[in-house]
């Protein structure tokens, strides 16, 4: 008889998820929309947006690279130095870190790290995203950060992923912005056709 039980126990399994099913699809006849399924590795996601950097200390952008891509992405490859004066207490543990990129019609890209995917290692800060969709969960667009204390006071950032989403193509002179918190910086990034 423990082939009877398994059956009965089967049996009411099934009538569970049809009548889940039922209650799903009689949601969406009574208005209610339908799930909708995340986005697949080859579909970029919307971009955020950022927003202005007024009165901002200045960034000094050491190495830079923004080349769009397929579908409204792009890879960016960047290297700034954050000043000391505004970013002296800064700590990306406290504070989630943005960086955009703007050109002369307004922001192009916008990604944000939130603070509780940085690791304190060694002395810097560090977060790496390697999930899949490439671009990772955590920050879409963002592989990896880096944000390293110097010396002298001042924060060296480096930061590269592969699937940042573009709000469009960019023009003109681009500028990097960078947030830790409410601490903002700014700096010119590349000039593009």
């Amino acid at each position: 008889m423990p082939t009877a039980r398994r059956l009965v126990c089967l049996a009411a399994g099934l009538a569970l998820l049809a009548l889940a099913g039922c209650a799903r699809r009689a949601g969406r006849a009574h208005g209610a929309a339908a799930p909708s399924a995340p986005p697949g590795p080859s579909a970029a996601a919307a971009p955020e947006r950022c927003g202005r950097c007024p009165g901002g200390a200045v960034l000094t952008v050491r190495r830079a690279s923004l080349v769009p891509g397929r579908r409204g992405t792009a890879r960016l490859r960047l290297e700034a130095v954050l000043p000391a004066a505004p970013f002296a207490e800064a700590n990306p543990l406290v504070d989630d870190v943005r960086l955009a990129v703007r050109d002369d019609a307004g922001e192009v890209l916008c990604a944000t790290v939130a603070h509780e995917y940085w690791a304190h290692q060694r002395g810097v800060y560090r977060f790496e995203d390697r999930v899949l969709p490439p671009g990772g969960r955590r920050a879409v667009g963002v592989h990896d950060a880096v944000v390293a204390p110097e010396s002298d006071g001042t924060l060296v950032l480096r930061a590269r992923g592969d699937r940042f989403a573009l709000a469009r193509p960019p023009r003109g002179r681009q500028t990097a912005v960078v947030w830790i918190g409410e601490r903002c910086a700014t700096g010119v990034l590349a000039t593009a056709p």
